[in-house]
């Protein structure tokens, strides 16, 4: 007979491991949130992340840049802030704006830090199973 596992329950206690890792090692970790434009999909999405850092301890550093910025003036803030050594982990909204390479992005995020598997090394070890 097949057991039903509840995504609720599961992320809970996920929740749960996270918080007492963070508490008994005192760490302080930072997720930055990057957006180009005003997509409003991404509002509702921001919420539910910016809710869940908040509850498991996480800070979250939101950047938001106008949709008509240029490639390499996204590429520099988001080289800047990929190198900030206190930055833990990076969310890039997407989709871009269409002027915007998305690829480009996926090679410059730090695969350490890539917390939505878009980096070319991530989709690798996703692929093998790593």
């Amino acid at each position: 007979m097949a057991q039903v596992i509840k995504g609720s329950d599961a992320a809970a206690g996920i929740k749960s491991e996270l918080k007492k890792i963070i508490r008994e090692y005192d760490l302080k970790p930072r997720l930055a949130v990057i957006q180009a434009g005003n997509d409003d999909s991404n509002a509702a999405y921001g919420r539910g992340i910016k809710k869940a850092c908040d509850d498991a301890g996480i800070e979250v550093r939101e950047y938001t840049f106008p949709g008509d910025i240029s490639q390499a003036d996204f590429e520099q803030q988001f080289i800047r802030i990929n190198e900030d050594p206190e930055i833990h982990g990076i969310l890039l909204y997407r989709p871009l704006p269409e002027h915007l390479d998305e690829n480009r992005f996926a090679e410059l995020i730090d695969p350490d830090k890539d917390m939505d598997c878009m980096s070319p090394v991530n989709w690798a070890k996703l692929a093998m199973g790593n």
